[in-house]
Order: structure tokens, then C-alpha cells, then sequence
């Protein structure tokens, strides 16, 4: 089982280490609203791009997968003529 560390308190630079802000208090409050609706909002711009990111791997995949049957047709082809020429030559 791993070990817990202890936390160090979450201090603010403008206020002295030994006191904490209240969970409550407006500035605080505000603060955390911010903060999360900026990470609301890079959070939906970097969905944004992997969500195109995916489309694009999806489109590469589907070209990749048109050339290789087409790479299969013709392998094909080419051991029936193979096929065909020893028959000839028999």
C-alpha cells in the first residue's frame, strides 16, 4: 500500500503563510468560479482539436484501406498471370 504524503497548506503570496482564506468568502469564491470556467474553456478548445485530430486519422485510415485492397487486387492479378504462364509453359 502506497504511503500518503502530507499536503503543504495552500498558502496565497499576498497573504501571510499562517492564515488560510475561508472557503466562503466572496473573493475566494470568485476566484474558483473563474478559474473553473477558464478551464471549462480549454478544456472545450482542446476537445475541439482532438475531435479534428480523429476525423483526420479516421479520413487516413479509410485512403489507407482503399490503397491496400487495391494492392491486393493486383497481386492478385499478377499470380493469375503467373499462374497462366506456367500453365504455357507446361
Amino acid at each position: 500500500m502506497p504511503r500518503k504524503l502530507p499536503r503543504p497548506a495552500a498558502t496565497s503570496p499576498t497573504k501571510p503563510p499562517g492564515k488560510r482564506p475561508q472557503l466562503g468568502s466572496p473573493p475566494l469564491v470568485f476566484r474558483v468560479d473563474e478559474d473553473l470556467k477558464n478551464n471549462l474553456a480549454c478544456q472545450k478548445q482542446e476537445n475541439v482539436k482532438l475531435q479534428n485530430q480523429i476525423g483526420v486519422l479516421k479520413h487516413e485510415k479509410t485512403q489507407l484501406q482503399q490503397h491496400l485492397m487495391g494492392l491486393q487486387r493486383r497481386i492478385g492479378e499478377v499470380e493469375i498471370a503467373i499462374g497462366q504462364g506456367q500453365a504455357a509453359e507446361e
